[in-house]
């Protein structure tokens, strides 16, 4: 991709999609649950930045893969 690109580079939108599932998770489960107790928030924790981290490898295999297509296309 040429640097006069105007489209966002490939991490910046895998930042982005990781930490928008991230918090989209924490704030999806239930605030009971999240302050019963150390564990059970330090798990709810580890869940959501594990479900933005898969959504963001999906993102780049996603742009990636869209790339890949639009270069053999060419």
């Amino acid at each position: 991709m040429d640097k006069d690109s105007k489209q966002p580079s490939t991490g910046r939108i895998a930042w982005g999609v990781g930490i928008a599932v991230t918090l989209v998770t924490l704030l999806m489960t239930d605030w009971s649950y999240l302050t019963a107790g150390p564990v059970h928030t330090v798990s709810s924790i580890a869940a959501a930045v594990f479900f933005g981290f898969l959504a963001a490898q999906s993102a780049i295999f996603g742009i990636e893969f869209r790339e890949k297509r639009r270069r053999e296309k060419d």
